[in-house]
């Protein structure tokens, strides 16, 4: 791309390129599989070892050394989950006030790089063309009811008719999607006309083990076609050897808030353009591709552009970095005033901002949710519940430590219905009762990271005994509080017997 920057500068006035010598380059990477991926191809191109020229940092794993320039990171690690639309206003408040420091290099790949420049006071772009082959993206031309039988039908359909070297990335929703597809494919595979050669169904989502994933980068056997089932986890980032063919369903399972109830809901729901893109681009990594969209034209058309967070910890992070008037503040994007004003009444309600003369300011708890974001740990001492809290918020803050691989479900449910008193976490025990391990050692080091923090506020970290854990369940057992007290405001104690109830017994 050097020639095309060279010529492009030449068009530009007072435009200066930097490219220090002694410097190293981050990558951020979505997802914690596409850092650890993208390390390990870029090495193997340049040769070089995985530490060394070439590393990657995630969540508690650091492959890194003082000789690595370029480093891949996931976006917790780069930006300590600061949203992306905020950092950028934040180093536009910064770029005003420090005018001598205004350089600000910023690579996009697939978004809209006019808003970009738009936005940063209308900043020169250089446009460089990357590797991307030709895509020829196909629509349907009436809409769908069923998705996943159109899925079936084209997945077969390409199987009959493409070479068997080509394999196939199908986009979907969900574990139980993808399972219940991969046996469908299995069965019909077995009873394929003369002339179809044989197929093989990969699974993708997040709850499979370490092992499981990296195993569709394996080839398939020669003269097989692999077809790759994966969750939203594959459209970005992940380069996988010999997909010719995407076929993407156009839904995806993901967080949906509605800024009237302020409530927010995991449900299927259609992908937005930015992801629409992402997933077309799976197929012409490597080479010209296909992709066959389970949707028409018009639909398309009609994508929202990106989806609606909750802003109540934007607004709490704006407020911890000491923003003023946060109800004005110069986002890319402006959300909507409601959604807004919906973020600054949870805070409210949690007693987290104090709201004056149109202004809003933070509390003394506010600043201590800002070093300890779950509100169950600032209240698990007045409840005496400290350690078991740590211990429940660490195991939903990673994914499941349960998975249940089909071909051992009646094993998968007898080893539920033990009683795991005594759990001994190794990866045998792990292994005996279908839990994955890696996300149980997870488990423990966000339990442990937790537990610093607690340890730095005063009065933080109160442990309750077993026998006063069991006199707290057996009182609120015979009252019926169990479900009731989940429902008021000083609800720990409610919650943590519920959760010991469904865990234990």
């Amino acid at each position: 791309a050097k020639s095309q920057c060279i010529n492009q500068r030449r068009r530009l006035h007072n435009h200066v390129f930097i490219f220090p010598l002694h410097t190293s380059y981050k990558a951020k990477q979505p997802r914690r599989l596409a850092a650890i991926t993208q390390a390990s191809r870029v090495a193997e191109e340049k040769r070089a070892q995985l530490v060394k020229l070439v590393g990657y940092t995630v969540r508690f794993e650091d492959v890194t050394s003082s000789e690595t320039k370029l480093k891949f990171m996931t976006d917790g690690m780069l930006l300590r989950t600061v949203h992306t639309g905020m950092l950028f206003g934040v180093v536009k408040v910064a770029q005003r006030k420090r005018r001598e420091q205004n350089k600000i290099p910023l690579t996009v790949a697939t978004m809209d790089v006019d808003l970009f420049s738009q936005y940063i006071n209308k900043s020169p772009v250089l446009y460089l063309e990357g590797r991307l082959h030709h895509i020829q993206i196909n629509y349907t031309k009436h809409p769908q009811s069923d998705y996943l039988q159109a899925t079936l039908v084209t997945v077969f359909q390409i199987h009959q008719e493409a070479p068997t070297s080509y394999d196939i990335l199908v986009v979907m929703t969900g574990q139980e999607e993808i399972e219940a597809l991969a046996r469908t494919c299995r069965d019909i595979a077995k009873n394929l006309p003369d002339g179809c050669g044989p197929m093989t169904a990969t699974p993708l989502y997040a709850s499979l083990s370490p092992a499981q994933q990296l195993r569709l980068f394996q080839p398939a056997p020669k003269g097989c076609r692999k077809v790759i089932l994966s969750t939203n986890i594959a459209e970005m980032s992940i380069t996988i050897s010999g997909i010719k063919y995407i076929i993407d369903t156009g839904m995806v399972k993901a967080k949906h808030f509605n800024p009237e109830s302020g409530l927010e809901v995991l449900a299927v729901q259609w992908v937005s353009k930015a992801q629409a893109w992402q997933r077309a681009g799976r197929a012409g990594r490597e080479d010209s591709g296909s992709v066959y969209c389970l949707y028409t034209e018009d639909e398309f058309d009609n994508l929202i552009s990106m989806t609606v967070c909750n802003l109540a910890s934007v607004m709490l992070q704006l407020l911890a970095l000491g923003i003023p008037n946060v109800m004005n503040f110069d986002f890319m994007s402006k959300p909507s005033p409601e959604a807004m004003s919906t973020a600054v009444e949870q805070l409210d309600l949690l007693g987290a901002v104090e709201k004056k003369d149109e202004q809003v300011t933070l509390t003394p708890l506010g600043k201590k949710i800002c070093q300890l974001p779950p509100g169950t740990i600032l209240l698990s001492p007045d409840f005496q519940c400290s350690e078991e809290v740590l211990t429940i918020v660490s195991l939903l803050s990673v994914d499941t430590v349960l998975y249940n691989p089909p071909v051992h479900r009646e094993e998968c449910l007898a080893a539920r219905k033990k009683t795991f008193m005594k759990v001994n976490a190794n990866k045998e025990w792990c292994r005996e009762n279908f839990v994955n391990s890696r996300n149980m050692t997870m488990v423990g080091e966000v339990r442990a990271q937790l537990r610093d923090i607690c340890l730095k506020v005063p009065k933080q970290i109160h442990h309750t005994t077993s026998n006063q854990f069991s006199q707290n369940c057996s009182s609120s057992a015979e009252k019926g509080n169990l479900h009731t007290e989940m429902y008021t405001s000083k609800c720990v104690c409610g919650i943590v017997s519920t959760f010991k109830v469904f865990l234990f017994a």
